[in-house]
């Protein structure tokens, strides 16, 4: 049930098994009903606890295939079970997947909510604190800053991951690796993201897929290799992506970012600006936020390079509505005016 659930295959990395035919999802929820009932019994106890390990797994895969629906449901019920058995272990176990998940979902503060409260509530019920979910974990809280643009404590943390990723696998290492690059960009320092995309590239390279479990934001790399006058090294990464898409379309987003930004950089900006339509109408139609306002900004800059001027305010002012959407979701006041501020400073300042 796992493996099917998590979708993955030899050909295209998450497409389910030939063999196994796809179920409805109302129908799949069925056969884990008595797996689910509040009130554990011998008969269901274990069983439950199974069910909420495979719903997570279910979510995880679903969400890297862009079926965030589905994705989301699944979550949120792994997550009520573990809930109402006080799981901690669950919690330290699965925070990123579920994090990413709310991320996806544009739910920055929901996510952050949720680290608050397991670092609290759960923190003692934990195991030592250089257990294997810590790295997880520090990736999960890591992720949440990016997100809200809260970088002063990012460095510490991934200094930490990276020391605990050190003597792990490839795609361990590369959870780490990936972040310092965002980071950098972030910042714009183009310099240290250039070098940090360099050394993810290396990482990637001894994993064994193109399309590695939480790394998402290879455009940040793109960027900064352009900035650093590494096109070739740009292109190529982005020829290895689009070599093992096959349908995914999630993994295609992040692909047609980092090909608009290879466009722009040889002065097509009409194939930039085609890619990046297609890239916004994808996001809206995985119910992405956080992935269609940086697209709708960058589509405005390429409109206005055209000359397309109209189309090009058009394009902003969508970036700036999907912005406000986000920002109402953020119940913490500091937090909401800090996220707010930042990334109006990453669209196109007219």
């Amino acid at each position: 049930l796992a493996t099917w659930a998590s979708g993955q295959a030899s050909d295209e990395g998450m497409r389910p098994y030939a063999s196994v035919a796809p179920l409805d999802w109302h129908t799949f929820l069925l056969t884990l009903a008595p797996m689910l009932q509040v009130q554990s019994t011998d008969f269901n106890n274990y069983g439950r606890q199974l069910g909420a390990a495979c719903l997570m797994q279910l979510g995880t895969g679903r969400m890297h295939r862009g079926e965030g629906a589905i994705a989301k449901e699944a979550q949120d019920l792994a997550w009520d079970i573990a809930t109402q058995r006080k799981e901690s272990l669950f919690y330290a176990q699965n925070l990123l997947p579920y994090v990413w998940g709310r991320r996806e979902a544009g739910e920055y503060g929901q996510a952050y909510r949720q680290i608050e409260q397991m670092m609290g509530d759960h923190a003692a019920a934990l195991y030592e604190p250089r257990d294997y979910t810590l790295l997880p974990r520090l990736v999960a809280v890591v992720d949440v800053q990016l997100s809200l643009a809260h970088l002063t404590g990012v460095p510490p943390l991934l200094e930490e991951a990276t020391s605990l990723a050190a003597a792990k696998p490839a795609w361990e290492r590369l959870l780490p690796a990936t972040r310092w690059c965002t980071y950098h960009t972030l910042l714009s320092d183009w310099s240290a993201a250039s070098a940090a995309a360099i050394a993810s590239q290396a990482v990637r390279a001894a994993t064994p897929t193109q399309l590695n479990a939480f790394d998402l934001a290879r455009y940040n790399e793109t960027e900064a290799l352009l900035r650093a006058g590494e096109r070739a090294r740009a292109q190529a990464d982005a020829d290895a992506l689009a070599s093992a898409l096959g349908t995914n379309r999630r993994y295609r987003l992040m692909w047609l970012r980092m090909q608009s930004l290879l466009d722009a950089d040889a002065g097509d900006q009409a194939t930039a600006g085609a890619h990046l339509r297609e890239a916004l109408e994808l996001a809206e139609a995985m119910g992405l936020p956080g992935e269609q306002w940086p697209i709708a900004g960058a589509l405005a800059e390429s409109l206005a390079a055209q000359g397309d001027a109209d189309a090009a305010h058009t394009a902003l002012a969508q970036a700036e509505s999907i912005i406000a959407m986000l920002t109402e979701r953020i119940t913490d006041a500091a937090l909401r005016d800090h996220f707010a501020r930042e990334t109006r400073q990453r669209l196109p300042q007219w």
